[in-house]
């Protein structure tokens, strides 16, 4: 049982307060525009990119890593701006309940949600429309597995193929 208790500790909640320290500590960096290189047609103008949030963002929780793989991208689609609806897993209940509990008491409720449910209340979710969705997968669902990838006919074979072999090396 302790053995369990460390792995939970070391693989779910110490990775996410690392990056919600590393977030913090970044914040100004990552939210200071970019300036782009200028050419002559710009020389007296100071061209900016500045970051905008996606809008509404559908965070989708796996079973394996309940905790960090629902929670870990919360933080940075907050920092970036966004609304999120949260799905946890229903496969992993104490998770999901933890997070339906605790979400909504530190939370601003009209713009974090937290949504329960299984495949069907899932799919009925997935009819709304969301400008940007994180969802690991599973292997029963489509794009499941380490390293998913749709291929378009219209690509160059050879090369999408050694790309794929190389990111694929690296898991």
């Amino acid at each position: 049982m302790e053995e369990s208790r460390q792995e939970s500790y070391m693989s779910e909640i110490d990775v996410v307060q690392n990056d919600l320290r590393n977030l913090l500590f970044n914040f100004n960096e990552y939210t200071k525009p970019e300036y782009p290189s200028k050419d002559q047609t710009q020389f007296i103008d100071t061209p900016m990119i500045y970051k905008e949030p996606y809008g509404v963002v559908l965070i989708i929780g796996a079973w394996n890593y309940p905790f960090l793989v629902t929670v870990l991208p919360i933080a940075g689609a907050i920092a970036a701006g966004n609304c999120i609806i949260i799905k946890p897993s229903e496969i992993a209940p104490a998770s999901a309940q933890y997070i339906s509990r605790n979400i909504p008491q530190y939370l601003d409720k009209d713009c974090y949600q937290v949504y329960n449910g299984g495949v069907a209340e899932t799919t009925e979710l997935l009819k709304e429309k969301f400008d940007y969705i994180f969802f690991t997968g599973s292997t029963a669902i489509e794009l499941g597995g380490k390293c998913p990838v749709y291929i378009d006919e219209s690509v160059d074979m050879e090369l999408t193929t050694k790309r794929i072999i190389w990111g694929n090396a690296s898991i």
